[in-house]
């Protein structure tokens, strides 16, 4: 994000990715309901009280997201409010909507965290701590799902949740391993011998004691463990916030259905997004849909039902995010042609004269 110009390139090529994806998965999604349904005829049908309540759930899930970074922000720096917390959460949905993997989203927020004034390690802990965070809440929230899934007798979904299991297991696993146990992570460090010696090798070794300390404030302190526990309940209650807007969508359908059972779909649904390896898990959520709500959504109206429960859980959501990011991006470029006309023309200019 050093070179405006160079970021505009990458984040327009990213838009371009996501919309590939997502008309693809638009088009399988369509191929396999079949010709029956009336798109916009359902669309504008939708009862429009309910879809201003799921913007308002949406409203409440960015509030709360931004939150998650407000909690832990604050331990390490005191004047870390809400509202940065807000601009990390905003680049963290728009970067992980344009970018493959969602790669994007974790330097995006560390530069956001480093322009709110927390040191390098500061940011590093608070980035590990909350990412583990929304992983815990995901496999709590996720869980209890599928547990009232597997009592309510839905076998269907028996291969997706295994692999499931095993992809958020395994990710669990290596968050914990690097976030509470980073001696082990040094001590291997230390013994490569180049790295030991080296002038950059001695500043990684000390910003890994620096982030050790860091997670030892937040283990150790109660500020810290306050913060912690915070990020993981608003962590919860985010998600699902998240899973929630499903439910208004397709009752703004006018299909009623047991709403604990697609909140418990909604959280596995987005625990497969989460490891998708597409921007955003464009394409993956759409033909996931087809797996996931057969027999709750009507084949009649699973692709307007995408469509809205998408627009309100990703497009909203990278939408705000993009006009914070381009307008940031303007801003810098704004200022870096400021500074170039206030230093007047170059030598190389003068002679040239």
């Amino acid at each position: 994000m050093s070179n405006p110009a160079t970021a505009r390139r990458r984040i327009a090529v990213g838009i371009l990715m996501f919309l590939l994806l997502t008309a693809g998965g638009f088009a399988a999604l369509r191929w396999a309901a079949g010709p029956n349904e009336n798109l916009l005829r359902a669309i504008t049908g939708a009862n429009r009280s309910l879809l201003l309540a799921a913007a308002g759930l949406v409203l409440l899930e960015l509030a709360f997201g931004s939150a998650r970074f407000w909690t832990l922000g604050r331990v390490v720096h005191p004047g870390f409010r809400w509202r940065d917390g807000l601009h990390a959460n905003l680049y963290m949905i728009f970067f992980g909507g344009v970018t493959p993997m969602q790669l994007g989203a974790g330097p995006a927020q560390y530069l956001v965290l480093r322009g709110k004034g927390l040191h390098a390690h500061d940011a590093l802990a608070v980035l590990g701590l909350n990412w583990l965070g929304g992983l815990l809440a995901m496999l709590i929230v996720g869980g209890a799902g599928l547990w009232y899934l597997i009592l309510d007798g839905d076998v269907v979904l028996e291969g997706i949740l295994q692999g499931l299991i095993g992809m958020v297991g395994v990710t669990i696993l290596a968050a914990l391993a690097v976030t509470f146990f980073p001696r082990p992570i040094t001590r291997l460090l230390v013994r490569i011998r180049p790295l030991r010696r080296g002038r950059v090798g001695h500043r990684i070794l000390r910003a890994i004691a620096r982030y050790r300390r860091t997670l030892a404030e937040f283990r150790l302190t109660g500020r810290g463990r306050e913060g912690w526990i915070l990020n993981l309940g608003v962590s919860i209650i985010s998600l699902l916030l998240r899973c929630s807007i499903g439910v208004v969508v397709l009752m703004s359908l006018g299909v009623q259905a047991d709403a604990v059972s697609m909140v418990a779909r909604q959280a596995i649904q987005f625990s497969v997004m989460q490891v998708a390896p597409t921007p955003g898990g464009s394409g993956v959520a759409e033909v996931t849909t087809i797996g996931l709500m057969t027999g709750i959504v009507p084949s009649t109206l699973i692709v307007s039902y995408t469509v809205l429960w998408r627009f309100f859980t990703s497009y909203t959501g990278i939408l705000i995010g993009g006009v914070v990011v381009m307008r940031d991006l303007y801003r810098g470029t704004s200022k870096a042609g400021g500074e170039s006309a206030r230093r007047g023309p170059s030598d190389g200019a003068d002679s040239r004269a």
